[in-house]
């Protein structure tokens, strides 16, 4: 009958698949192997290049690769490739800075003993030392005439009062003013300086009359 014919083919067949299976997989584990045995020629050439082993075909691969295959030689490295030499970045020149013109310092003005110098800078004004207190005259007393007297007073550079002028004088002609003038003449200071050297300055001075 055709079926037992058929079964096996079929039978066949399936053998003839699981042959060629194991076929493959032998060949695939030979192949891996042979690289394997490859890779340790090519590091054993590399580490001694003087003499080499040949290392024999492991047992039980196929008829078609029963023969040990050829070791194929190592290619040649190439030669390192130079690099191609860079142009240098051009230079910038950097000029130096022109040097500044040195500024001689401006001379310091010469000052005397005794010249009569104003207020300003670097100057320090005279200060008051002592100072008497003037006589109330008798007319302003008697009226009861009170106020604030301002003169003006030059003192030298001894700190002694040389002129004395009125700036503010009290409105009320009772001798107040002229007691302010006669008690700054008495006055005493501590002379202007300037630059370190006694001076002449005017200065002002308050003289208050009160009863």
């Amino acid at each position: 009958t055709p079926a037992p014919a058929a079964a096996k083919v079929d039978l066949k067949a399936m053998l003839d698949k699981q042959l060629a299976a194991k076929e493959s997989e032998l060949r695939r584990k030979n192949e891996a192997k042979l690289k394997d045995l490859e890779k340790q020629v090519a590091a054993a050439k590399s580490t001694s290049p003087a003499g080499t082993k040949t290392v024999p075909a492991p047992a039980g691969t196929s008829a078609a690769t029963s023969e040990p295959a050829a070791v194929p030689k190592p290619a040649a490295e190439p030669p390192p490739s130079v690099p191609a030499p860079q142009p240098e970045p051009a230079k910038v020149e950097e000029k130096a800075p022109a040097p500044e013109p040195k500024r001689e310092p401006a001379p310091a003005p010469h000052v005397k003993a005794g010249e009569l110098v104003a207020a300003g800078p670097g100057v320090a004004p005279p200060q008051l030392v002592s100072f008497p207190k003037p006589e109330y005259p008798p007319m302003a007393r008697t009226l009861r005439v009170e106020g604030v007297a301002v003169v003006s007073v030059l003192v030298d550079e001894n700190g002694q009062v040389q002129d004395v002028r009125m700036a503010e004088p009290i409105k009320q002609k009772a001798g107040l003013n002229e007691a302010a003038i006669a008690a700054a003449r008495s006055a005493h200071y501590k002379p202007a300086m300037k630059d370190g050297v006694p001076v002449k300055m005017w200065t002002r001075l308050r003289i208050p009359f009160k009863l």
